[in-house]
C-alpha cells in the first residue's frame, strides 16, 4: 500500500453522489462514489479518528477538548494545498475505472497516530489507504465543503466553537 499523493473531492449533480479518487505515490488511482447517506456514518468515525489525538484527550474538560481540536483543525488546513488542481497521474493505473458505491467503513489504528481506512462495497470490493491526522482533517474539510456545496441540510462540524460550548459552572 502505497503513500497518497492526492485526493480530489467534488460533488457529481448528476449523480447525486460526491466523487472521491485517491491517486497514489505508485501512480494508482481510487475511485470512490460517497452518497448523502454513507456520509452520515462516516463523519463521526472521522471525527473519533480526530478526537483520538494525544493532545485532544489529554485535555481536562469538554470544551478545552473542543479548542485544541479547532486548533488542530485549523493547523492542519494551514499545511494543506487546496489550490493546486488534481493531477492524473502520466502512467496512471486505476484501480477500479467506474467507481465504487460505498457502503460499508471499517477502520484499524496503526502506530502514530495513523489509521487504515477500508471503505467497502455491497458486492464486496475494497478500497483502502492509510491516514495520518493532517491527511484525516483535510480530507474532512474537502467532505465538509462538498456537502455544503450539495445542500444535503448537513452541518459537518469539526468542533463545537468555544462560545457555544456549555461553561463548566462551579456554585459555592
Amino acid at each position: 500500500m502505497s503513500g497518497i499523493q492526492q485526493i480530489f473531492v467534488n460533488y457529481v449533480p448528476a449523480q447525486d453522489r460526491i466523487l472521491v479518487r485517491v491517486s497514489t505515490i505508485d501512480n494508482t488511482e481510487m475511485r470512490m462514489w460517497l452518497t448523502r447517506r454513507f456520509i452520515t456514518v462516516l463523519w463521526p468515525v472521522m471525527l473519533q479518528m480526530l478526537e483520538s489525538d494525544p493532545s485532544v484527550v489529554g485535555q481536562s474538560d469538554t470544551r478545552s477538548k473542543q479548542e485544541v481540536l479547532s486548533f488542530r483543525h485549523e493547523e492542519a488546513i494551514s499545511k494543506t494545498r487546496f489550490t493546486k488542481s488534481y493531477q492524473t497521474p502520466p502512467q496512471l493505473k486505476p484501480v477500479n475505472q467506474v467507481p465504487f458505491l460505498i457502503t460499508k467503513l471499517s477502520t484499524k489504528r496503526l502506530d502514530n497516530g495513523r489509521t487504515q481506512m477500508i471503505f467497502g462495497t455491497a458486492k464486496g470490493r475494497s478500497v483502502q489507504f492509510v491516514v495520518d491526522r493532517t491527511l484525516t482533517h483535510s480530507l474532512c474539510k474537502l467532505i465538509a465543503d462538498c456537502t455544503s456545496k450539495a445542500n444535503w441540510g448537513l452541518e459537518l462540524k469539526i468542533a463545537k466553537s468555544a462560545a457555544a460550548a456549555p461553561a463548566d459552572r462551579t456554585i459555592n
